[in-house]
């Protein structure tokens, strides 16, 4: 059995490398890794750009598989969470919204999939990262809007500055009574919320 890996370019300067099983690979799910698609692997946080996670379980082992697959004959079952650039319905005015949901999976599927999505803040002070909205938890490995979880925020006008927001995807995904989580985070935002 081949594995097809595929490693953007983000990868290759050391970040999150997903390697994929050909069940994953070969889906006709969605777009094809490294074929200008902000789906799989993602873009770094911070960098600005959507960004992605990948979530399995090693079907032999029953070990999470949450970066490159060393293994080349552990089949793999798991799926690929996304997680959206915070926006707002109309330029810097509050709900500030945060989205993600599962962009792909295996086939088969995973027995069961968890997203939710935290739309967070970044505090400069204390120099962290908060959670400031939680989005709704989707359970089912549904591909797309129907996994979609979102969170919305009304931030307030701050006269000192804009704020940073991201958004972090969760995915768990359980497969034969095994669970594997991973997150997707997605590029920071300003806004000053007028």
């Amino acid at each position: 059995m081949k594995i097809k890996t595929r490693i953007s370019a983000a990868a290759a300067a050391g970040l999150l490398a997903v390697a994929f099983a050909p069940n994953l690979a070969d889906a006709a799910t969605g777009p094809t890794p490294g074929a200008g698609s902000d789906t799989l692997p993602g873009k770094p946080g911070g960098a600005g750009g959507d960004s992605s996670a990948f979530a399995g379980i090693d079907v032999k082992s029953g070990q999470a598989v949450l970066a490159a697959v060393k293994n080349v004959n552990a089949p793999v079952v798991g799926c690929v969470v996304r997680a959206d650039d915070p926006d707002t319905l109309i330029y810097n005015k509050p709900p500030i919204i945060a989205q993600g949901e599962i962009v792909r999976c295996t086939v088969p599927k995973p027995d069961d999939c968890r997203v939710e999505t935290d739309l967070e803040e970044y505090f400069t002070f204390e120099g962290v990262w908060s959670v400031v909205a939680n989005g709704s938890v989707k359970r089912g490995c549904n591909i797309g809007r129907a996994s979609r979880s979102t969170a919305s925020y009304k931030c307030s006008h701050d006269a000192h500055g804009s704020h940073k927001y991201r958004t972090k995807t969760w995915l768990t995904v359980t497969y034969r009574g095994q669970n594997a989580t991973n997150a997707a985070t997605s590029g920071e935002k300003s806004w000053w919320c007028f």
